[in-house]
């Protein structure tokens, strides 16, 4: 089961550029396991991953206890407690199940940024691996996991109807794909395997847990390598030596981002 189209997520064209940046430590991992890692959506620092704002429920209510009013005839006070009762399900079937979802993120774009640089990797022993939206579904094919791929959308808190234009509560996975504006430089495209719904009782998975590890084709997956900007040729020869030794020719370069004017 390898990329499956999925109503709610919007996938780029397959030609998009997408951006990976990782630390040494992470690209040795890939390398040697041919394996993405993709980490449970409740391990992220964002601690909205996975769900909705508190208010986007209570706006909600709203609509909920006109609902309960037409369908279920019921008086206010029972409209109110009815509302409550569906934003307390939908809460309480959002949170835990993060610990199903996996996520692995890219940066959408054909160049490179500075701030990506010093989030995910550093300047000196940092990799950033370059590909496209169709190679990436290819070198998923020979996996047994399902995979969705979408864009983000992103969102201010200090504009509501911002968010809540957006189609809410059609279905589980829309929490994934909106983020908050303060990280809309990303310009994340992010692939999401669902493991499956966890059972009532919340399921018996280890919080040590960190995510999951899906095989990959690298051959398919990786289109260039680029090397941190102060990265030494020290480093440019580790890289290329740990490249072919699993008889991969993808081009390496270092990244421009520093190279002087003269």
């Amino acid at each position: 089961m390898p990329f499956e189209i999925h109503p709610e997520f919007t996938t780029p064209d397959d030609e998009t550029v997408i951006c990976k940046y990782m630390n040494f430590y992470k690209f040795s991992s890939l390398i040697n396991r041919s394996q993405l890692f993709f980490c449970r959506s409740d391990k992220f620092d964002d601690p909205m991953e996975g769900c909705y704002p508190r208010w986007v429920y209570e706006y909600n209510i709203q609509d909920w206890e006109k609902h309960c009013s037409k369908e279920l005839d019921l008086n206010p006070a029972q409209q109110k407690n009815k509302a409550e009762q569906i934003y307390l399900m939908l809460r309480n079937f959002h949170f835990p199940n993060r610990k199903n979802n996996f996520v692995l993120s890219f940066c959408k774009s054909d160049h490179e940024y500075e701030a990506l640089w010093k989030l995910y990797s550093d300047l000196s022993t940092g990799i950033c691996l370059k590909t496209n939206i169709l190679k990436l579904k290819s070198s998923l094919l020979s996996t047994k996991e399902g995979i969705n791929i979408g864009s983000v959308d992103y969102y201010s808190e200090k504009d509501p109807q911002s968010y809540l234009n957006k189609p809410l509560f059609e279905n589980f996975f829309r929490p994934y794909l909106l983020k908050r504006d303060e990280y809309k430089t990303e310009n994340e495209v992010r692939a999401l395997y669902h493991r499956g719904f966890l059972k009532e009782d919340g399921g018996k998975i280890s919080d040590s847990e960190a995510g999951v590890f899906i095989d990959v084709n690298l051959s398919e997956l990786i289109q260039e390598i680029v090397l941190s900007p102060n990265s030494t040729k020290d480093f440019e020869k580790e890289i290329t030596q740990m490249i072919k030794h699993l008889g991969l020719s993808t081009p390496i370069k270092k990244s421009d981002l520093h190279k002087p004017p003269f």
